[in-house]
């Protein structure tokens, strides 16, 4: 009879120790889960910030490259406008001295 209630004192204390175990076990999966579900919030919330910036990046090159191009549109206009100048300034030249020749005449 000793021997059967050490059996099942034995018995007991191995299904209290897989209990706990199980116990222990079953907290850790849950911590894991909780950090799981942590980290796909994380990841969703980068994933969405990188589309944001992603379409920023594409808008501010678009406007870069309008930017380059009104750039090489002014800097076309001011050699034209230069070359209107220097065209001026020759006619101008040639008036004055027309008026010249034309003043010593009279």
């Amino acid at each position: 009879m000793k021997r059967s209630n050490l059996q099942r004192d034995e018995v007991e204390n191995q299904l209290t120790a897989i209990t706990l175990e199980k116990d222990v076990l079953q907290d850790e999966v849950d911590h894991v889960r909780k950090e799981m579900e942590n980290l796909r919030d994380h990841l969703a919330k980068v994933s969405d910030e990188n589309v944001k910036l992603t379409k920023l990046r594409t808008e501010l090159e678009y406007r870069v490259e309008l930017t380059e191009k009104e750039l090489l549109q002014m800097k076309e206009n001011m050699k034209f406008l230069r070359s209107e100048k220097a065209n001026q300034a020759s006619f101008i030249d040639e008036i004055q001295l027309e008026l010249g020749k034309n003043r010593r005449n009279f």
